[in-house]
C-alpha cells in the first residue's frame, strides 16, 4: 500500500473526493515543505504544480 493510501488527507479539498479519485491522485502526491512567505505562482509564468496545504495561510496578491 503507498503511503497515500494509508493516510485521510488533510486538506479539505482532497478530502472531498471519492476514494477512488482520491487513491488514482495520490500516486502523483507528495508533501513539499514550504518556507515562509514563499511564492508558489507568478504572473505570466505556467503552473507546473498544484499544491493543496495541509496547515497554514496562504494569499493571493494581485498588482494592477
Amino acid at each position: 500500500m503507498d503511503k497515500n493510501e494509508r493516510r485521510f488527507p488533510q486538506n479539505r479539498l482532497l478530502a472531498y473526493l471519492t476514494r477512488a479519485d482520491y487513491l488514482r491522485l495520490s500516486e502523483h502526491l507528495e508533501e513539499v515543505p514550504l518556507a515562509y512567505r514563499a511564492s508558489l505562482y507568478r504572473a505570466n509564468v505556467p503552473i507546473d504544480y498544484v499544491y493543496f496545504l495541509e496547515e497554514g495561510v496562504a494569499s493571493l496578491v494581485n498588482t494592477l
